[in-house]
């Protein structure tokens, strides 16, 4: 699906209101959408009404691109399987546990990680978006950078030592996939992987992947 929404958010630091932007458009990823708000001529709509529109100047439309391109790259692992997040994170009895230096929810809330999980047979997709300098997690009002440089991500698995791990980290690696170093440790339901999740320019995805599962990207 597509979601389509217009932040009002130009009349004060242009910084900051082009990362409520971008930060929209990654959690509409994370939500397995997609977002419509940008058109011709660096043109980023504010309201309902097509005609009225902020012009991107060059540096910024960059800014867009890279992050839309981001976007394409991680789109799939949010589009297919099933969505657990509501039942995993911040649940003391979940199979995912995220630990960082604010708090995780499975919504897009402000001053805190906002963070999704999708499992398929074979792979498991765990984003996680940077929402700590975000007032109140609304697209109306500007963003401040995020303070979260990592996340520690635990994923309670029948098998962890048969798992492998890599993450799009955006600011790093050519925001492309990299491999990421995994243990395995205890986990009150079992063993869990767990790795060390990058958080640079405020958008991570991290990708499990089993030996024994077929994985099509």
């Amino acid at each position: 699906g597509a979601i389509a929404c217009y932040p009002p958010v130009w009349e004060g630091d242009r910084a900051a209101s082009l990362r409520t932007v971008t930060y929209t458009e990654a959690i509409a990823t994370c939500l397995g959408a997609s977002l419509l708000v940008f058109g011709d001529l660096n043109g980023v709509l504010q309201d309902p009404y097509y005609p009225r529109y902020e012009r991107l100047a060059t540096d910024e439309a960059a800014t867009v691109l890279r992050w839309r391109r981001f976007a394409l790259r991680c789109r799939d692992l949010f589009l297919e399987g099933e969505d657990t997040s509501w039942c995993e994170i911040g649940d003391e009895n979940g199979s995912v546990v995220l630990v960082a230096a604010a708090s995780v929810h499975p919504e897009p809330l402000g001053r805190a990680l906002f963070a999704r999980v999708v499992r398929q047979d074979g792979w498991v997709a765990v984003g996680v978006v940077d929402l700590t300098g975000s007032a109140n997690g609304q697209w109306s009002q500007p963003t401040a950078e995020g303070r979260c440089r990592s996340v520690r991500v635990q994923v309670l698995l029948e098998h962890p030592e048969e798992w492998s791990a890599s993450a799009a980290v955006l600011g790093a690696s050519g925001d492309r996939f990299t491999s990421l170093t995994t243990s395995v440790v205890g986990h009150r339901e079992g063993r869990a992987l767990e790795v060390s999740l990058p958080l640079v320019a405020g958008w991570s995805v991290l990708r499990l992947v089993s030996s024994k599962g077929v994985h099509r990207r």
